[in-house]
């Protein structure tokens, strides 16, 4: 079963830094790495998510960057 609910941040496993590969904790909010002071990418758990975001959801949404 899918969730329509579900927000950008859900799913995200960690925060990772751009610069020098450092993770950190997903579940604060940041922009930037403390240690490098570099943008963040956002590391998602591909596997977690499969079973809460089908195909079928996705095009019921909106048809924009923040599908």
């Amino acid at each position: 079963m899918t969730d329509p609910g579900l927000r950008p941040t859900d799913g995200v496993a960690r925060l990772e830094c751009t610069r020098c590969g450092r993770s950190g904790v997903s579940n604060v909010l940041a922009a930037v790495s403390p240690c490098c002071g570099m943008p963040l990418f956002a590391r998602y758990d591909l596997a977690a998510m499969r079973d809460r975001l089908a195909p079928a959801s996705m095009a019921a949404r909106r048809g924009d960057l923040w599908r």
